[in-house]
């Protein structure tokens, strides 16, 4: 059997070291370049809102088009797809599913709550070992 030792404790805190070290270096050379290239980033994101509304415009005058002509493939390769949307009451649609044992899921997370807190009779429970790990290592004794 393996045992924990120093050496490789202090091995993963040298990795959290030098991850931490790392991220410092990439977020300090993001601000600059965001700080360096502010006009662009501006210009960017300014452009990409106005092509959304532009795309908005496009989608509304193409599915007039095809209610008017019934054409699904527009000009400039704009596509038509035609989807069904189902409009149903959840209540009813959870009762049709219960009356005939059909398209029925099992809630799990909420399940387990209950049966975390009440004694059911076909839940057993056993005991889950999880390895936590500190944010910062002790290896120090007495820390």
């Amino acid at each position: 059997m393996q045992m924990l030792t120093k050496e490789l404790l202090l091995e993963y805190q040298d990795n959290i070291n030098e991850v931490e070290k790392l991220k410092q270096e990439y977020n300090e050379k993001k601000r600059q370049f965001e700080e360096e290239n502010v006009e662009l980033i501006l210009a960017l994101n300014s452009f990409q809102a106005g092509l959304e509304e532009k795309k908005q415009e496009i989608r509304v005058i193409a599915e007039e088009e095809f209610k008017i002509t019934g054409q699904k493939k527009l000009l400039g390769g704009i596509g038509i797809r035609e989807g069904i949307n189902l409009v149903y009451d959840e209540v009813e649609a959870f009762n049709w599913a219960k009356e005939h044992s059909l398209c029925l899921q099992l809630n799990q997370k909420a399940f387990e709550k209950i049966a975390k807190e009440t004694d059911i009779d076909f839940v057993s429970r056993e005991v889950k070992i999880t390895v936590t790990f500190p944010a910062k290592l002790e290896l120090e004794e007495g820390k």
